[in-house]
């Protein structure tokens, strides 16, 4: 039971800074009970359903990304043209980019 104790401690530090910067509070997130995960074990309905949403999610940005690399470079005239390519681009890879990679 201390775990539980130190975590709304935590949780209710991280509100009250939260708060007083003006973001949105941080969601805590306990650690798992040790010995708690089985690698063995069938996978519930839950993970299932997640695993369906995260292949949909990726379906989407292959779909994407096909679309970008699909255009030749050499086919871009306009500034215009080429500004669009560069903006789609990045903004693929910046959502592929994790901050704390960045640190």
């Amino acid at each position: 039971m201390p775990k539980a104790k130190s975590a709304a401690r935590a949780k209710s530090a991280a509100t009250k800074a939260a708060v007083s910067t003006g973001s949105a509070a941080p969601i805590v997130v306990p650690l798992p009970e040790a010995g708690s995960y089985n690698p063995e074990r069938l996978a519930g309905k839950l993970l299932q359903a997640q695993t369906f949403h995260l292949r949909e999610a990726l379906i989407k940005h292959m779909a994407d990304l096909v679309a970008i690399a699909e255009i030749d470079p050499r086919s871009l005239r306009t500034e215009g043209e080429v500004s669009a390519y560069i903006r789609r681009a990045t903004a693929m890879l910046h959502t592929h980019h994790s901050r704390a990679a960045r640190k």
